[in-house]
């Protein structure tokens, strides 16, 4: 992704950074120049930061000293020191002025903010949890909240602001707007909030899916319902779907669900013989949920992709029959599969292109059936076309 790197003697190089899984904030990037060349690794001491030039994501090498214990329920109740990391790290800028705002997200994925200004070292604005154990309700998580009372004597010099230090939750629109209030307050003239474009940052997709499947279904074993001319089925897809990305900033691997209705049907006709006849039908009807691992090529206005995973099915309405016919008065009725199995678990292999909030997918699916029996097995091979739009 284009990005400029700013050298320790505050010199601008422009380039292209390895733009990903940046949910947490990197140690380290790679950088080229130009899209061919070699690639370069800089940690932060190296280099003062770095921008993004398509998000607007300035990120500064800060000296630091961090709390990053893991605020889990079982590391907190089994650990009572703190852990402290000193390093120079990448930390995003929130708010730019006298009094400047930061963020920075460490391996355990707890987020941090900081601040530091002309004369102030960075700091770090303080959250505590711990495990309490109190007689009367047992162990407890207890949260501390420190950072109001920085932010208290942070804007002592500026009585209008400070009053609203009470209400400020610890979350990047809160913070950035209470700095930005003070810088304006004290007539910073060049405070600046960063504004991250929104649309360049990742967020959970969520729409609607539509198509048809043709479903090419096998019976092997020696069960006495094997048979050749078994005829192949196809089936309307409906459901909704749901892509979840891995990377904060490049939208090119993600977790893709969905929840579909499908029906798999099937019917076979056998050839009259000593005095009957034979005709089987099966029909049933599934609700499916996928688990694909997907990727998107993320450049250019179309993007191809390509996913992988697995689905399991549910039958929420199964029909199984045999008819025999003896005579036109004598005809025997029964369920072909006593039982049939209700759940499915399907491998999927897909692919196909987006545009814009319309996705267009071709997928070959292959499941284990619905036969309950040993001695029977049915595989459905699915050949699907789905037409998907994004609601946000």
């Amino acid at each position: 992704m284009p990005a400029t790197i700013i050298t320790l003697q505050k010199d601008s190089l422009p380039g292209y950074i390895d733009y990903r899984n940046w949910n947490i904030t990197p140690t380290e990037i790679r950088f080229r120049t130009a899209p061919n060349a070699p690639i370069q690794t800089f940690r932060p001491p190296a280099i003062s930061g770095f921008r993004i030039s398509s998000t607007n994501e300035l990120y500064l090498s800060k000296w630091l000293k961090l709390d990053i214990t893991p605020h889990t329920m079982d590391y907190l109740s089994n650990h009572t020191e703190r852990v402290y990391q000193q390093d120079t790290v990448f930390a995003m800028q929130l708010v730019q002025g006298s009094l400047s705002l930061y963020s920075f997200t460490d391996e355990h994925n707890r987020e941090h903010y900081f601040y530091d200004g002309a004369d102030r070292q960075p700091e770090e604005l303080k959250v505590i949890k711990q495990m309490i154990n109190a007689h009367a309700v047992g162990t407890s998580l207890q949260t501390m909240d420190y950072y109001h009372e920085q932010l208290d004597l942070l804007f002592n010099d500026c009585q209008e602001v400070r009053k609203r230090t009470a209400a400020v939750s610890y979350t990047e629109k809160s913070l950035s707007n209470i700095f930005l209030r003070y810088n304006n307050c004290k007539g910073s003239e060049a405070a600046t909030r960063t504004i991250v474009q929104a649309s360049t940052k990742n967020k959970v997709h969520f729409g609607i899916q539509a198509g048809f499947s043709q479903n090419n279904i096998r019976f092997k074993g020696n069960h006495p319902l094997v048979a050749d001319g078994y005829k192949n089925g196809s089936s309307p897809l409906l459901g909704v779907w749901l892509d979840v990305p891995f990377s904060r900033g490049v939208r090119d691997f993600s977790l893709h669900t969905g929840l579909t209705y499908k029906s798999v049907k099937t019917e076979w006709q056998g050839t009259p013989a000593s005095g009957r006849y034979t005709e089987r039908k099966f029909d049933l009807s599934y609700i499916q949920l996928d688990l694909l691992f997907r990727y998107t090529y993320p450049k250019g206005k179309w993007h191809p992709f390509v996913n992988v995973g697995v689905a399991g099915a549910a039958a929420w309405n199964a029909k199984t029959e045999q008819k025999v016919v003896y005579s036109s008065t004598d005809t025997e009725i029964k369920e072909a599969i006593e039982g049939p199995r209700r759940l499915e678990q399907s491998l999927i292999f897909g692919a196909g292109l987006e545009y814009s909030r319309f996705q267009l997918e071709l997928r070959h699916a292959r499941s284990n059936g619905f036969s309950s029996y040993n001695s029977l097995k049915i595989s459905v091979a699915s050949y699907q076309a789905m037409l998907k739009y994004r609601l946000f």
